[in-house]
């Protein structure tokens, strides 16, 4: 009993709801944020699942649409790409909309964003599936399955930030431009300190040798 309602749980976390917030992204954001219907175990799942997927869909597309080799496989590579680019939009998203009333906490945005990958990861799995079973012809209907999960993400977090910070979809426009260029700073400042720690380690380690070949 106990086991069955554990996976009735997940399938309602993580299937039911997702599903839920495309089909009423208002309400299901509003239950999201006001009703805790979103849960941050299920933020992570869908922030593995994504890095999961997107290193199956490096290894396992078929040869058609594939043009890499499964020898060429960073795993850390591919899932930093995916988990840094969301995290520094989380935070960049809760300094921004900080100056612009923006009601939304970092947990909530991060959460957010994680969950628009919903529609991504269904579509990534049909497409390396449907890749190994159809012909080149017919497999270009998988690039059009791609955009459609691309546009899911886009979707479900346009609503998100509309309900999690209470914005207009203006507003929503012109604080993911000013994320955009907040990421750009953060990536700008980290880059100056990881060349300034690096100049610093060089000296050191240069400063040392030389104490050790005269002492």
């Amino acid at each position: 009993m106990k086991s069955k309602a554990f996976f009735q749980m997940l399938y309602q976390d993580v299937i039911k709801f997702p599903t839920y917030l495309i089909s009423h992204p208002f309400k299901g954001y509003e239950d999201f944020k006001f009703g805790k219907k979103g849960k941050f175990y299920v933020a992570l799942i869908f922030l593995i699942l994504m890095s999961l997927v997107q290193i199956i869909k490096f290894t396992s597309t078929g040869f058609i649409l594939n043009p890499n080799n499964p020898k060429d496989l960073n795993s850390i590579k591919i899932a930093s790409f995916v988990i840094v680019p969301i995290v520094l939009f989380s935070i960049a998203n809760w300094n921004v909309t900080t100056l612009f009333d923006g009601k939304g906490k970092m947990k909530e945005i991060f959460m957010m964003v994680c969950y628009s990958l919903f529609p991504y990861i269904i579509a990534s799995i049909i497409v390396v599936i449907g890749s190994n079973f159809l012909t080149l012809e017919e497999a270009m209907l998988l690039d059009l399955v791609n955009y459609i999960g691309i546009l899911g993400v886009v979707y479900l977090m346009f609503f998100g930030m509309i309900n999690i910070h209470e914005y207009s979809p203006l507003k929503v426009i012109i604080t993911t431009i000013l994320t955009i260029v907040a990421i750009g700073v953060i990536l700008f400042i980290a880059l100056l300190i990881f060349t300034l720690v690096k100049q610093i380690y060089t000296f050191i380690y240069a400063l040392l040798r030389e104490l050790a070949k005269r002492y």
